[in-house]
């Protein structure tokens, strides 16, 4: 993680606090970084669910037990955390989550790709008030060694930001990839 993105990070932990989110829902946890620092930017007690998917195209193969170490410090802090280990349109994982919301924060970082993170913006914005994205400056079209595209963010934050109340978050040194994050109703 570059210094750019940790400081983007810091500002949308600094977001989170502000408008006293205590029900954060994130979607592509991977190493558990981003998880650990937004939650510990919520009151001890506030309930925090990932959804990630080891191994998979957005996620890493490696990447399961050094989350299930960060969700275990979180309970150990007095976290509520529910970590769900599967793919993020799966509909037993879309009601689970339900269930456990509404929220105040959702962090979209899985699928990259255009159709997914768009299934990801339709199956969980509407259980939260703020929703943030990550990679929304990435419009290149970025190839990764399993050959997916990474524009797609790109493109649906352009067209949802529009006619409603949004943030977009740059690095420290850069136009980073960046952070969006929309105000939702």
């Amino acid at each position: 993680m570059t210094p750019e993105h940790h400081h983007e990070l810091e500002i949308l932990a600094q977001i989170a606090r502000m408008e006293g989110c205590r029900f954060y829902l994130e979607i592509g946890s991977r190493f558990g970084i981003s998880l650990d620092r937004i939650a510990r930017a919520m009151p001890v007690g506030s309930r925090i669910v990932s959804i990630d998917l080891p191994g998979g195209a957005w996620g890493h193969k490696d990447s399961h037990s050094q989350l299930e170490e960060v969700c275990g410090a979180l309970r150990a802090s007095g976290y509520d955390v529910h970590l769900h280990l599967g793919d993020s349109t799966d509909p037993e994982i879309i009601e689970a989550v339900r269930a456990l919301g509404p929220y105040g924060l959702c962090y979209i970082d899985g699928d990259h790709r255009y159709e997914g993170v768009e299934k990801d913006w339709l199956n969980y914005g509407p259980m939260c008030r703020l929703v943030s994205f990550d990679d929304i400056w990435t419009d290149r079209k970025k190839k990764f060694d399993d050959g997916f595209i990474h524009a797609g963010v790109f493109r649906l934050w352009s067209e949802i930001r529009k006619g409603k109340r949004y943030l977009e978050i740059a690095g420290t040194e850069k136009r980073t990839q960046g952070i969006g994050v929309l105000w939702n109703g």
